[in-house]
């Protein structure tokens, strides 16, 4: 059951590398500036490399969507900006 839903994750998502040169810089960047919690600095600056929206629920990164909105032209959502 555990490796039929790997699988099917694996089929639907996208798996990102977090160790370009480009992703590194980002989130060396977002540690510096914004947060301390590195896999949180290693989602958004993902989302920023591949500029991609980012949905999350982390209430650090939604109380600052607007700042990293200004630096890096980030399009941040909460489950609840797409459904209602």
């Amino acid at each position: 059951m555990v490796i039929d839903a790997i699988e099917v994750i694996s089929k639907l998502f996208r798996i990102e590398p977090y160790n370009s040169p480009e992703i590194i810089e980002i989130t060396s960047s977002l540690m510096e500036n914004f947060f301390t919690d590195y896999i949180d600095c290693v989602m958004i600056a993902i989302a920023v490399a591949r500029r991609e929206d980012l949905v999350t629920e982390d209430s650090k990164i939604l109380r600052r969507r607007k700042d990293l909105m200004e630096k890096y032209d980030l399009k941040i959502f909460s489950y609840q900006d797409l459904t209602g």
